[in-house]
């Protein structure tokens, strides 16, 4: 009878085991497919069941849970809640020796962060990814990460790094075809930039035939297209349009829309330069239908700038204009977006769950607290009921109460600690949110609607005047600046040239609008100003605009001159920026006068206030009154890579 029992308790356990082990597996494969099919709160639950079923597995076993959530999500477009479930998975890695795991884990997480534009974030995890690949003597993930450093390089433009770690690539891969026909397309497009479109057509061929012997037909699309945007910029329409159809075929069989919409946009381009004009206008009637569909900005920016240009040289100014309004209201709803996207940055860089852990604690240890403390008033009366008879027992609950004391105290301490550090993080949060919003006002200010309404009239007006040749440039300009902000806004740097390219080309603009009625000169040496690479973006721009709208717009008599010298120096940079307009006096009285004056130096004094916490005193703004203008002495930070 006892072996019987005893074979009924082994066969219930093993029973219980063997159905628990798997269960948060399948609630796992249920979150996987209600995220499928885009449930997500239904997934999150599932998600959740599987995290406490799993609390007895080991750390392994747990944060590869973690991270098998946190793919799914990324890969799902939710990249805030992945680095939820991303990071718990890493911290519980800290204590594994897998180093399989461990790089699986970075290198998600270097993906998330890629994909919501934490660069900065990115380019650690990958960097972290290749010591691990180092450490383990894994080629083949140190090739990766040679490959996703390299795509972190391209997304900030700094192409020269981006074609160093792809030829790293090139260097340690043999027979991985994959990874071979994907490097080569990359360095095909490092290569676009930087205008060697020969050198990038050598390697755009070499991804082809890589992508052939895998029937990689993704890849074969972007190798395609990337070969007609070099035919395009080296004015080989014909060329172009070949291996432009021959993307869009690809794209087409993997029923890739975005790679499909692409293709006909660049189609659409050089149907017009070949004087296809029909063939042209149904490309675009097809994109325009699908043009919501369209997740790149900056294809639509570029499509609605080419419609402009092309009915411009076809002498249609109605339908230039039409573009012209579609190409503002585009600029106006990127801009809107920013606030989110900004936002949603800056809390992964504080790592809003670490707060939210903390909070946690804070919790637990108040129902902590709070037990004890009932525990306590429990004690006092059993002791007091039992003093007179059981001093034995009396003097436990005496040295049990003295120790909870104890305990009390000192969960009290670590509640008063943690309470510090979380006040600490909370006022950090806010001083990042202040900056986020400060940046996103920044930005709209840029570009806000008074500017986008002045660029739209000056279109308009041009057209309507007959002025095509004008309206083309400026339209241009407008697009080309507006490209450079939405690019600029979401880097933590950039080089110091492209931040005096992003000016030059905010002074042409207003230069062109106001009829080149100042002359304007940016003094630095080139060589010098080369070597200093990273610096905020855009912080010189409210000033440039301030000394135009307030100083030079102002003056009705005389020359009017901007002059602009940048000097670089150890540790910061020294902008000088000396109008000879009408001062800022005069400025203050014209603007009583004024609704509409500009806010941009107050949100750029926000955002200066909140970086000189980081850069110390690299940080100052002096004004000067002349004679005749203003001088304005800006230094800013160099910023190291």
């Amino acid at each position: 009878m006892k072996i019987v029992f005893t074979l009924i308790t082994f066969l219930c356990l093993f029973h219980a085991v063997a159905n628990m082990q798997p269960r948060y597996k399948k609630e796992i494969d249920k979150g996987v497919t209600c995220l499928k099919n885009e449930q997500l709160d239904s997934a999150e639950h599932f998600f959740q069941k599987a995290t406490l079923l799993s609390k007895n597995e080991d750390s392994l076993q747990r944060s590869e849970i973690y991270f098998l959530i946190g793919f799914f999500y990324d890969y799902n477009f939710q990249h805030n809640k992945a680095l939820i479930y991303l990071d718990k998975a890493n911290s519980l890695a800290s204590n594994i020796e897998n180093g399989r795991v461990k790089m699986d884990i970075a290198n998600q997480i270097g993906v998330a962060n890629y994909n919501l534009r934490n660069y900065s974030e990115a380019l650690k995890q990958y960097k972290y990814c290749l010591e691990l690949a180092f450490q383990y003597n894994d080629f083949v993930q140190t090739a990766y990460s040679y490959n996703n450093i390299g795509l972190i390089f391209l997304e900030t433009k700094d192409y020269t790094k981006a074609i160093e770690y792809f030829n790293n690539v090139i260097e340690t891969t043999n027979d991985n075809y994959t990874l071979l026909a994907i490097v080569h397309n990359n360095m095909g497009i490092a290569l676009y930039h930087t205008e060697a479109y020969n050198e990038a057509l050598g390697h755009l061929d070499i991804s082809q035939s890589y992508s052939f012997k895998t029937e990689e037909q993704a890849m074969l699309g972007n190798s395609y297209m990337n070969k007609g945007l070099c035919y395009i910029s080296l004015n080989e329409f014909e060329k172009a349009q070949l291996n432009l159809e021959k993307a869009l075929e690809f794209y087409s069989k993997i029923h890739d829309y975005q790679g499909e919409l692409l293709s006909k946009v660049n189609l659409s381009k050089t149907s017009f330069e070949l004087n296809q004009i029909e063939k042209g206008k149904k490309l675009e009637t097809e994109i325009n239908d699908q043009l919501s569909l369209i997740e790149n900005q900056d294809l639509i920016t570029d499509f609605y700038t080419y419609m402009v240009e092309s009915y411009l040289d076809l002498g249609d100014s109605t339908v230039a204009l039409e573009y012209s309004l579609k190409l503002i209201d585009h600029g106006k709803l990127i801009l809107e977006s920013l606030e989110d996207n900004t936002l949603n940055k800056l809390k992964n860089d504080i790592s809003f769950t670490s707060v939210a852990g903390e909070l946690n604690k804070v919790q637990d240890e108040k129902q902590e607290i709070e037990i004890i403390n009932e525990k306590l008033k429990s004690s006092n009366r059993l002791i007091i009921a039992l003093s007179s008879g059981l001093i034995l027992v009396g003097l436990f609950f005496i040295i049990y109460m003295i120790m909870s004391v104890r305990k009390t105290r000192k969960i009290n301490n670590k509640l008063k600690k943690n309470q510090v550090e979380l006040t600490e993080k909370n006022r950090e949060i806010l001083n990042s949110v202040s900056y986020a919003n400060s940046m996103e006002k920044l930005l709209l200010q840029q570009m806000n609607p008074h500017f986008l309404f002045n660029a739209l009239t000056t279109v308009e007006a041009s057209i309507r005047l007959g002025d095509t040749k004008f309206a083309n440039e400026y339209i241009s300009m407008f697009s080309s600046l507006l490209r450079k902000t939405l690019d600029y806004s979401m880097l933590e740097s950039i080089s110091l040239l492209d931040e005096i390219d992003f000016l030059t080309s905010y002074i042409k603009l207003n230069a062109t609008k106001q009829g080149n009625s100042f002359s304007y000169t940016l003094n630095y040496d080139y060589e010098q100003v080369a070597d200093f690479v990273n610096t905020p973006p855009m912080l010189v721009q409210p000033f440039v605009e301030n000394a135009l709208i307030h100083g030079l717009y102002h003056k009705t008599d005389g020359n009017k001159h901007l002059g602009i010298h940048i000097e670089p120096h150890d540790e910061f940079i020294l902008w000088t920026i000396v109008d000879n307009g009408v001062g800022r006096k005069k400025s203050q009285e014209i603007n009583r006068t004024h609704k509409g004056i500009s806010h941009g130096i107050k949100i750029t004094r926000d955002r200066i206030n909140w970086m000189e916490k980081i850069y110390g005193n690299h940080f100052s703004i002096e004004y000067h009154d002349l004679e005749e203008g203003t001088k304005v002495i800006l230094k800013t930070p160099i910023i190291e890579a």
